[in-house]
């Protein structure tokens, strides 16, 4: 088998490596824009739709504002957001109180109700031993 000379296999590989790197992290960036874009398109879309509630200037605007803002990197991990949100609820209690509160929003049994039905109530159930 023939060996490859050290410095075509030196001076190949490394500019290849960097291509690649450049090519995912160019790809990696070029996300959020087209994702807003795709976005955007929803958005004007559902503005248009005859069964809309909302006032369709009123729609295209916030739209546009949504557009602007994605494309400025405002927009976050929103799931991220809602359970830093959830357990935030908490740090108005003290001691066990906080330590019981942590677990209601945590647990994902025992969830009734629904935001537009005027609230979520959060169940947990521990059994404490009766004193003697």
């Amino acid at each position: 088998m023939p060996k490859t000379p050290r410095f075509v296999s030196k001076y190949f590989f490394i500019p290849m490596a960097v291509a690649l790197w450049v090519g995912s992290t160019s790809a990696a960036l070029a996300s959020p824009a087209t994702d807003a874009r795709a976005r955007y398109q929803q958005d004007l879309a559902d503005c248009d739709n005859p069964n809309s509630r909302q006032d369709p200037q009123a729609c295209r605007l916030e739209a546009t504002r949504a557009r602007a803002e994605a494309q400025r990197g405002g927009f976050t991990n929103q799931q991220a957001d809602y359970t830093h949100n959830r357990l935030r609820r908490c740090d108005v209690h003290q001691g066990d109180a906080r330590a019981q509160c942590v677990i209601r929003m945590q647990a994902q049994s025992g969830v009734q109700g629904s935001v537009a039905g005027g609230g979520i109530l959060r169940e947990s159930r521990q059994l404490v031993p009766a004193i003697p």
